[in-house]
């Protein structure tokens, strides 16, 4: 089992199982020999489309060189660069898109600082990129620990040696490091580590991988793979990601050609595919990568479960905005891509790819090495043989068709193609399907009414708590969140919750809920809140989830929060003004500090009345 592919490593051999299954399934004189000479693994990564790469080894010798001072002064300009483009007056970034900005000019000077220390003026220039990362970022994305020139390494919180014999538990393998399972020492939870040698990067792949973190501390959908911390160290980088123990897509493809599920089954794990790309799409990042290799299963054998993973090739863009650089895998790859012109909508081209694939079992575009490939690609020539998709629905072939269109200008976005026929009439099934397993209307007014009325400091705990459950103890929830997302968007408007509400509560009522909830001032409830505000009244906040909110506080562990440790987490989120009143509330002696008891007693307080609170009213409804 394959937990994640970093997009520089090599395949491994990938192309020679497409390959055998190809020749299985399409008319046997028109390919025979064709995919059998695969013998050797095919490069189908960035290096293989664009420039190769010049692997110098930047950090290791860093100013021992000419070429490692360069380097150094590379990623001192990608951090000045990072700063103009946040305090830039004539823009109109987000909050979002500031924040992102300094945290990417903060990493590539605390990276620069471990190797070989920064003049006073760049010191200081950290120290207040930091400070405006904390303070526009959302708190979800400043619970994800970044170590960086520190005393703490990864083995300190991690079990690496799983079997006690030296070795550790590897999921994958490639050129540039390795994905391992790993064990929390605290929790006894196992997570996926994707360790990178940063000794063989040069500093313009250093850049992408520190925007790959930097894309996956802002992801908060419901199949896309979580990022928990990440550690920097002068020869690796460790990035702990959630685990998913049901392999690749890619094996459930190619292991069972054809009949990897039904094609209703299939259909509503397109659906749900689609739906993180729409999310992406909409936050403005491209993945650039899409394919079997890079969904995931949480749970074997489970579509439902399915995450997107490898975000290495991925880019923030601007609307409209085209770009050029050939990357993406080689079977996957838009034509556009390849002829280096092309928008967000080649991710809709892979989807369409990854459709046929799996419903087919076979790429649609094949030869016997990847310029032939490549040339079929560009050529837009494929086939919906009736040998290959002979048990594929009429609809089902016109959304790949729709999906393969050679004018992107012709291809739908990722919005349009969820309100395909093949996508819509399945997801209806599946809901009505769901619908004994999802919480009640009930339920679900009377657990977001509470929710809102709690402190905001507890609302904020629970965020916390929600961010570290396991998604396999989220399901219930998870599906409950998408029956109202009926957009796919991955976020809930307050029409969303009229809809689904819609006789429980009052307009009115809604109304108070929505203000009281929308901890981030923003439009649109996010999926971690949501997890938030039902999971409380379902599971049981025990001394280890406590206990793991409040490490996410104290990442030092100094045993107690301070105003800075509070301010830290929540950001923006929440003014100064108000944090000051949180701490007030929980800090009983005064002395500015909140231990672990005043943290556990303020996060419980009340709901244990709130049960209470919630067996009345569900039986008076």
């Amino acid at each position: 089992m394959t937990q994640a592919s970093v997009s520089v490593y090599d395949d491994g051999g990938r192309q020679t199982r497409l390959s055998s299954i190809a020749s299985q399934k399409e008319v046997q004189q028109e390919i025979a020999g064709a995919f059998a000479i695969a013998k050797a693994p095919s490069t189908s990564s960035v290096a293989d489309i664009g420039e190769a790469p010049l692997v110098v080894p930047v950090l290791a010798g860093m100013c021992s060189s000419p070429a490692a001072e360069a380097g150094r002064n590379m990623l001192v300009q990608f951090a000045l660069d990072a700063v103009i483009a946040a305090e830039d007056p004539d823009s109109d970034l987000s909050r979002r898109e500031v924040a992102r900005n300094y945290h990417s000019a903060q990493v590539y000077l605390d990276v620069v600082k471990a190797y070989s220390g920064l003049p006073p003026d760049l010191d200081e220039m950290l120290r207040y990129c930091r400070w405006r990362t904390m303070r526009c970022g959302h708190l979800l994305q400043n619970i994800v620990h970044e170590y960086v020139d520190s005393d703490v390494r990864l083995e300190d919180h991690y079990i690496v040696d799983l079997e006690g014999d030296g070795t550790s538990n590897e999921l994958g393998i490639g050129t540039y490091g390795r994905v391992m399972k790993v064990k929390h020492r605290g929790t006894g939870k196992f997570y996926a580590v994707k360790a990178i040698n940063v000794t063989r990067l040069e500093p313009k792949q250093i850049s992408k991988l520190y925007a790959e973190i930097s894309i996956m501390r802002e992801m908060d959908h419901p199949h896309v793979v979580r990022l928990r911390e990440v550690f920097y160290t002068k020869l690796q980088i460790y990035i702990v990601m959630d685990l998913c123990k049901g392999g690749e897509l890619f094996n459930l493809v190619t292991e069972n050609p054809g009949e990897c599920a039904t094609e209703a089954e299939i259909a509503q794990a397109v659906n749900r595919m689609m739906g993180a790309i729409y999310y992406l799409h909409k936050h403005r990042i491209v993945h650039r990568d899409l394919k079997l290799e890079n969904w995931l299963l949480e749970t074997p054998g489970d579509l439902s479960s399915i995450k997107l993973i490898d975000f290495g090739l991925s880019k923030h863009f601007a609307d409209e905005e085209h770009m050029h650089q050939a990357v993406g895998s080689t079977y996957y790859v838009a034509p556009e891509v390849l002829l280096g012109n092309y928008t967000e909508k080649c991710d809709l081209w892979s989807m369409g790819v990854i459709t046929y694939m799996m419903l087919s079992g076979s790429p649609p575009f094949w030869g016997n090495n990847d310029q032939l490939i490549r040339n079929r690609i560009i050529r837009g020539q494929y086939s919906v043989s009736d040998k290959v998709f002979k048990n594929v629905s009429k609809s089902g072939k016109d959304f790949i068709a729709s999906l393969l269109k050679l004018d992107p200008a012709s291809r739908p976005d990722a919005g349009k193609a969820l309100r395909h026929p093949w996508l819509t009439k399945n997801a209806s099934s599946q809901a009505h399907a769901a619908k004994g397993r999802l919480m009640t209307k009930a339920d679900l007014s009377v657990g977001l009414k509470k929710y809102s009325q709690f402190s905001k400091f507890r609302r904020t705990v629970l965020n916390v708590v929600a961010r570290n459950m396991p998604p396999a103890e989220l399901k219930v929830l998870r599906d409950t969140f998408q029956s109202i997302d009926v957009d796919n968007s991955g976020s809930l408007t307050i029409n969303d919750l009229y809809k689904a509400l819609r006789g429980h509560l009052s307009e009115s009522e809604i109304q108070d809920i929505w203000k009281n909830l929308n901890v981030a001032a923003m439009d649109e409830l996010d999926y971690n809140e949501f997890i938030a505000a039902t999971m409380w009244m379902r599971l049981q906040l025990d001394e280890e989830r406590l206990h793991e909110a409040f490490e996410a506080f104290d990442d030092e562990g100094k045993g107690f929060l301070t105003m800075e440790d509070v301010e830290r987490v929540v950001g923006g989120d929440l003014p100064h003004e108000e944090i000051q009143k949180m701490m007030m509330e929980t800090d009983i002696d005064g002395d500015g500090k909140i231990d672990y008891i005043d943290f556990a007693r303020i996060s419980k307080v009340g709901l244990a009345a709130s049960f209470y609170y919630l067996f009345v009213l569900v039986h008076s409804i």
